[in-house]
């Protein structure tokens, strides 16, 4: 630089290259046989970080990736992320750029922020975690028939995520016949994160067949009519017999076979039933008729025979 005339003093303009850390460098200015020295401290830049999601809101248990974008002095070093203050994982730097993926943010909303090791700077985000819904697995039952009451076979949903079932309609219903839907409310013991869930499947109820009592009737001889002694048939089920053949018949002797049919009052859970029974008819004992016929008049020749002298009887 030049020394205008009469100055004792001139300004020059040093260009400095930025550095990332702080360092001390030497200035020398001379004049002729003079010179002096002084130390310039140069400081490091300071970086700034901006810090974005990979989508927010996220779901309970779901991965959620933060990239911190690093800006200014050549990064160096490793960017930590914390949430709400509390550390929850390290990226190393790759660029400009450091990440962390998590699963293992509570529900809520929180504040992550990323720093650079040695830096006082730091970038953030808010992250909305929504609670998730527990996954219920219930296959769907095998078909009963009706007069078996629900229980643990039919009510058997399971959950990865603890907590305690409640089923409608609740073990020890008995349930008409047809296709009736059953369902289950789930509730997590943790109510933070996870949210409560339903299911439903379908069970058949087939209908009932009525159980008959019919003991084999002991044997009759020939010529009585069946009766109630006989017919007697039972069930626990309400509903009315019919017998076949009927009350009142009389049948010839040997083996038969009577069969009832049984229709329930209730015709939506009960279907209709049959059973037979034999029944031994035996011959009647024989024996020789008595016959009365008294010694008939004499008659002349020429006088056909007729009811006067054939009148026998028994």
């Amino acid at each position: 630089v030049t020394v205008p005339a009469n100055a004792t003093s001139v300004g020059f303009t040093a260009t400095v290259s930025s550095v990332a850390t702080a360092q001390t460098v030497t200035l020398t200015a001379s004049a002729g046989s003079v010179s002096k020295t002084i130390a310039l401290q140069l400081n490091g830049d300071t970086p700034t970080l901006s810090v974005a999601t990979s989508g927010t809101p996220s779901i309970y248990g779901s991965a959620v990736t933060f990239t911190a974008t690093i800006s200014g002095a050549p990064p160096t070093g490793t960017v930590t992320f914390s949430a709400d203050g509390v550390l929850i994982g390290t990226g190393t730097i790759n660029g400009t750029i450091a990440t962390l993926t998590t699963s293992s943010l509570p529900a809520g909303t929180h504040f992550i922020t990323a720093n650079l090791t040695g830096s006082g700077n730091y970038g953030g985000v808010l992250q909305v975690v929504n609670q998730a819904t527990p996954a219920i697995t219930w296959v769907t039952p095998a078909a009963i028939n009706y007069g078996i009451a629900l229980s643990a076979t039919q009510l058997d949903a399971s959950s990865m995520v603890a907590g305690t079932f409640t089923y409608t309609p609740a073990a020890g219903t008995v349930l008409k016949a047809g296709s009736q839907t059953l369902s289950v409310t789930f509730t997590p013991t943790d109510t933070t994160d996870y949210t409560s869930a339903t299911a439903t499947v379908s069970l058949t109820v087939y209908q009932a067949t009525p159980a008959i009592t019919w003991a084999t009737p002991p044997a009759i001889t020939y010529g009585i009519a069946l009766s109630a002694t006989q017919l007697d048939a039972s069930s626990t089920v309400a509903g009315t017999f019919s017998y076949s053949p009927a009350a009142g018949t009389v049948l010839t002797a040997g083996s038969h076979t009577i069969t009832a049919t049984f229709t329930p009052t209730d015709t939506t859970d009960y279907t209709t039933a049959t059973a037979t029974v034999s029944l031994t008819v035996k011959t009647a004992t024989q024996s020789t008729p008595a016959i009365t016929w008294t010694a008939p008049a004499a008659i002349n020749y020429g006088i056909a025979l007729s009811a006067t002298q054939l009148d026998a009887s028994s």
